[in-house]
């Protein structure tokens, strides 16, 4: 230290003060780039969690559809329905190309492969309940024109008709109603029960429709009441085509669909759960190394202020004292006290060179 020049200990002093503030920087670099990568990560966390509320708000939306359409059979529900799942789907397929967390991931594959088996049995009950729809139209279409028949013998009864006759025809008429009106019920209702009444009531209806048939003697009477039971005996399998079809239709909602609503939300209650821990965990770690960087920083900031102030302090030292030394010794050799020691004659920076001079100076003088 003493051989070096004023010139190369002020460079020093700065060198070591450029190499603290490099350290410095890089270490606030290290920490605010690892703040940012948690912070990305936290970001992909949320949008895990943002994914999981919208498919939960999608399902939701479907289930409601489902049962409004059950409730109303409303073909406007339906299509809401499939637009619902096509946004779910868009929802899934999302998810697949954001996420990253394979948890989170292996819930929605989960989920995309159930809402599919769901998507399917919804439109397999509605298929059902199409096939109801056509045996409903055509068993109103042989109730409609079974009472047209049923008014016409009626009206036409005349005074050739026998009071055996027109108990037989009121008797086919009640009946007749009587099955419209059950159908209607085992359509609506979707009950078992009433297709059982209903076939009582056709085969009461049967019954006077060939007790009329075999005890008329009216032609015209005769043929109706032909008619009446060809309808009628057509009319019985296109009801038990009526109940298969609505039987089926409630045993997929009950039995297959109604399962699979729990189901789905307990997947995304598990892929919320799962979105949601991630996201809170990687705002702890953020937190924790926002807190971290921050104080080292400040630590090595004051460990570079604390250096800098030393190291300043021992350099203006060195050399305020030896400009000082010399100073004296010099207004001494002034005065003519030859017998003054110069100080620093051997450092070997330019004080030292000023007072090696300074000592030959006096020895001249002396």
């Amino acid at each position: 230290m003493k051989k070096l020049s004023i010139r190369f200990k002020i460079l020093g002093g700065f060198g070591a003060m450029i190499a603290l503030l490099l350290v410095l920087a890089v270490t606030s670099y290290g920490g605010v780039n690892r703040v940012t990568t948690t912070f990305q990560e936290y970001r992909m966390a949320a949008r895990q969690s943002a994914v999981a509320k919208d498919m939960a708000l999608a399902l939701a939306q479907m289930r409601f559809r489902v049962t409004y359409w059950m409730a109303t059979r409303s073909p406007a529900q339906m299509e809401q329905f499939r637009v619902e799942k096509a946004a779910l789907d868009d929802v899934r397929a999302r998810a697949r190309a954001q996420l990253t967390n394979p948890e989170v991931l292996a819930r929605v594959e989960e989920f995309g492969r159930l809402s599919g088996d769901y998507h399917e049995t919804v439109e397999r009950m509605v298929t059902l309940h199409l096939r109801a729809e056509e045996d409903y139209a055509a068993l109103r279409g042989l109730s409609d024109r079974m009472q047209d028949v049923g008014a016409r013998l009626s009206q036409g009864a005349g005074p050739d008709v026998q009071p055996g006759e027109m108990q037989h025809i009121a008797a086919l008429s009640e009946n007749i109603v009587t099955v419209r009106l059950l159908t209607e019920q085992m359509f609506h209702d979707a009950n078992s029960a009433h297709h059982a009444a209903l076939g009582a009531a056709l085969n009461a209806a049967r019954a006077s429709a060939t007790a009329l048939r075999d005890g008329t003697t009216s032609a015209a009477r005769r043929s109706a009441a032909g008619q009446l039971l060809t309808d009628l005996e057509a009319y019985g399998p296109r009801a038990a085509a009526l109940d298969v079809a609505m039987d089926g239709r409630e045993q997929v909602f009950t039995a297959e669909l109604a399962p699979m609503g729990p189901k789905l939300n307990e997947i995304l209650v598990e892929l919320a759960l799962a979105a949601d821990h991630a996201r809170d965990t990687l705002g702890a770690i953020g937190v924790d190394q926002s807190a971290d960087t921050v104080r080292l920083v400040i630590g090595i900031a004051a460990a570079c202020l604390l250096a800098g102030a030393v190291l300043g302090l021992l350099l203006g030292q060195r050399i305020a004292g030896g400009v000082v030394g010399v100073s004296q010794a010099i207004s001494a050799i002034a005065e003519k006290r030859f017998d003054t020691v110069v100080p620093g004659t051997n450092s070997g920076d330019e004080i030292g060179a000023i007072a090696r001079t300074l000592t030959e100076f006096r020895d001249q003088l002396a």
